[in-house]
């Protein structure tokens, strides 16, 4: 609720002083692909109701409230942004904000709420940093958990031989490794590598769909062309990893590969 509120006073204290010339659409020859570019690596943006879905055993009546809150999030979160985008558009000329890239919304403020604008939505980010890492770790923590109350994992001879490897460890680690990742790669490459192992995740989901359409119902043919466009999805931020930073590439790589053999 709190970042909700933040980016609201941005979109509000911006469309006060709103400049329209600035939206004025004057597309490069590449903009088509640097909008599926976009689209592709920042996918990860809209997958929050993927959280929804793994805590679906904690909510009431999830047949009926688990829909509803994937597409009420999702309706949202595209007001939200496209507000957002707007605002910022209107605030400066799009070039000053490609040039503060990361921090670009915090600058965009400053013209209508000065210094305190910046020191505002530089809260907001970290408080939604923080929302969107406890979730995530809330999420994760679940799935594993209803895997280990089905006892696929761990065996219960495993357990007892590695009591040391318990749920403390397993989010020290978690928060260890993505504060490595942090410091060592930009947002690009971070985002470009969470989306892509979040993608591969939804592959395996949807493919364990078709698998389990008759048990679990579901069209075949709907999801089945959901399959290909995340697919497709996937490929195109491999690819444009590789074009664009090949260590993240091959540290992308080097992390499945790592999973695999550890599984």
């Amino acid at each position: 609720l709190f970042k909700l509120l933040v980016l609201l006073t941005f979109v509000a204290a911006n469309f006060y002083a709103f400049h329209p010339e600035y939206l004025k659409f004057n597309p490069p020859p590449y903009f088509v692909k640097g909008i599926l570019t976009a689209s592709v690596v920042f996918f990860l943006s809209y997958m929050g109701f993927g959280t929804v879905t793994n805590d679906s055993e904690n909510i009431e009546k999830p047949q009926v409230n688990v829909p509803r809150a994937i597409y009420i999030s999702i309706f949202i979160v595209m007001a939200v942004y496209i507000l957002v985008s707007l605002a910022a558009l209107g605030a400066m000329p799009v070039e000053k904000l490609v040039r503060y890239r990361e921090n670009a919304l915090a600058v965009a403020s400053e013209p209508v709420l000065d210094s305190f604008g910046f020191l505002l939505l530089s809260i907001g980010a970290l408080a939604s940093i923080s929302s969107a890492l406890n979730a995530t770790l809330y999420s994760g923590a679940n799935a594993a958990y209803a895997l280990m109350k089905k006892g696929y994992i761990p065996h219960p001879e495993m357990q007892r031989r590695r009591e040391w490897m318990g749920e403390h460890f397993g989010l020290y680690l978690t928060c260890t490794v993505a504060l490595l990742f942090t410091l060592t790669f930009n947002v690009t490459s971070v985002a470009s590598i969470i989306s892509i192992i979040t993608t591969v995740i939804y592959i395996s989901v949807i493919a364990s769909h078709i698998r389990l359409a008759d048990k679990i119902g579901g069209n075949r043919g709907i999801i089945f062309f959901n399959l290909l466009v995340i697919t497709f999805v996937a490929f195109q931020i491999l690819l444009f990893q590789l074009k664009n930073n090949k260590l993240t590439f091959a540290v992308t790589i080097f992390l499945f590969v790592v999973s695999y053999l550890l599984e």
